[in-house]
């Protein structure tokens, strides 16, 4: 990602197609085999039983995950916000969920196939 966005200059290049370029070439690396390795995770446990006591899903802990972590500097980029704002706010800006959602769904189907 990193040696991507040094070879891109933001001012030449629109927001929606750095967007796409990001989708299509970091995103699939960075859930590469979540089906295999999101369950093993311990934050997912510390997510599910809080969720069951509070109904409440824990952003923060979501947020330190190595391939959220991506996910959000590169939304800030984009923004051009600065790296310590608020990580909902990026996500809420733009329009994007945590890439934990989506790879929590792509286990999901991947349980149903098994």
């Amino acid at each position: 990602y990193f040696s991507l966005r040094s070879t891109i200059d933001r001012r030449f290049i629109k927001a929606k197609c750095m967007n796409k370029l990001f989708e299509s070439l970091v995103q699939p690396i960075l859930t590469y085999g979540c089906q295999i390795w999101l369950p093993t995770l311990p934050v997912i446990t510390k997510l599910v039983n809080r969720y069951r006591h509070d109904g409440l899903l824990d952003l923060t802990s979501i947020a330190k995950l190595p391939f959220e972590q991506v996910q959000l500097r590169h939304l800030k980029y984009l923004l051009g916000i600065n790296r310590r704002s608020a990580n909902c706010a990026s996500w809420g800006e733009t329009g994007k969920t945590p890439l934990l959602f989506g790879c929590i769904k792509l286990c999901i189907k991947y349980l149903k196939r098994a």
